[in-house]
């Protein structure tokens, strides 16, 4: 009896606020399945240079195929990934998701700067990709990530930082472009990390009391 009246108690604790749930609060959070496709997209391109196959069957059902391996199914479906145990859920614990995710992570610095033309864009400029991890005085940490662009001049390019998936589009250029682009990485160091700071500060994500630090995750130098 004492354990049934301290179990009522605690199940009364937890749900004595939800007449004040409120889903509307919550539906901003909602992309509308964008993030699931990009990990998709990601997974896609991944085992394509693998020379390995993820084929959609349906439209929420993909089947990976790695060299010697058994296919697996996958599925962004949760209820569909219940019902069926050969299906496996799709999402960003998943081993798989994991494994790929950690072979780009681990590239080297030379590896994870890119160069190149995108047709369209206002200007030319250098697109640094930055991770971020906060750190607040009661303890709780959060990650970010953050485009900060600059033009040859050391100017910040708004119109960079928003091109998403446009840099998918990028063709090569002469190779000597290369050395250009990084020798410019090496003259605005110092003003990029001052764009980061100060835009870390106007989004609200640091506050100046806050300690964090930084890494390049890649880096793109983007011709017209």
């Amino acid at each position: 009896m004492s354990n049934a009246t301290e179990a009522r108690q605690v199940v009364f604790e937890l749900f004595q606020d939800l007449d004040r749930f409120n889903l509307g609060d919550y539906q901003k959070y909602d992309d509308e399945g964008m993030g699931m496709q990009r990990l998709v997209n990601f997974i896609s391109r991944s085992t394509r240079l693998a020379r390995d196959e993820f084929n959609q069957e349906d439209a929420t059902l993909w089947v990976l195929k790695e060299k010697d391996q058994i296919p697996i199914e996958f599925t962004s479906d949760r209820d569909r990934a219940m019902e069926n145990e050969k299906m496996q859920l799709l999402g960003l614990e998943h081993q798989v998701v994991i494994k790929e995710m950690q072979l780009y992570l681990n590239l080297s610095k030379h590896e994870r700067a890119v160069f190149g033309r995108i047709e369209g864009v206002a200007g030319e400029g250098l697109l640094i990709v930055w991770k971020i991890d906060t750190n607040a005085k009661d303890g709780q940490s959060s990650h970010h990530v953050v485009n900060i662009a600059m033009t040859d001049t050391g100017e910040r390019a708004p119109w960079l930082e928003r091109l998403g998936d446009k840099l998918l589009t990028m063709e090569p250029t002469v190779a000597h472009d290369g050395q250009r682009w990084q020798n410019l990485a090496r003259k605005h160091k110092q003003k990029s990390q001052e764009l980061l700071h100060r835009e870390l500060l106007y989004a609200g994500v640091i506050t100046e009391e806050m300690s964090y630090s930084e890494k390049i995750v890649p880096m793109f130098g983007i011709n017209q």
